[in-house]
């Protein structure tokens, strides 16, 4: 028997990651979504993976284009994140008023983000009612700023660290 959905929510609750926004585009078309199942999967080739809700129109371009990139979400762009979660119902354009950057596939990158990757689409995967979409990852960069958190179904700051 499956576990119940109530108590795999909060099981999967007690696991912090970070809180991204992955985009795409093709032409004219951009779009992107708040995401927090992203990971790192092969260091050769680079690879990385997001879990993107089937029908998502954001997914659905990705496949078309085959590229997208992630911004790892720094403090300071919680509302970024808010937005691309669909918070803001007022908003039809996600993008408008971001000056956003492009690199190696064209793919929208926030500026000021935490990190990024900009990656080409390496393979799709059936995760259920997801997609697992692996991208290899060609160009990214990290700035050491404290990242958002998902934990507990909450977005969080960092603490000070643990440990020795």
């Amino acid at each position: 028997m499956a576990i119940d959905k109530d108590t795999f929510k909060a099981v999967m609750g007690s696991w912090p990651s970070g809180v991204t926004v992955v985009t795409s585009a093709v032409g004219d078309e951009r779009l992107g979504l708040t995401a927090s199942a992203f990971s790192s999967v092969s260091l050769e080739p680079p690879l990385v993976l997001v879990c993107i809700k089937k029908g998502n129109p954001a997914g659905d371009l990705i496949k078309r284009a085959e590229h997208f990139a992630v911004s790892v979400l720094s403090t300071e762009q919680v509302f970024w994140g808010e937005r691309f979660a669909g918070f803001h119902k007022d908003v039809e354009d996600r993008f408008e008023g971001l000056d956003y950057v492009t690199k190696e596939t064209g793919s929208p990158i926030l500026p000021d983000a935490r990190a990024y990757a900009d990656c080409k689409l390496f393979a799709v995967y059936d995760g259920g009612d997801h997609d697992i979409m692996v991208g290899e990852v060609l160009d990214g960069a990290a700035d050491g700023t404290s990242p958002v958190l998902y934990y507990d179904r909450a977005w969080r700051g960092v603490g000070d660290p643990v440990g020795s």
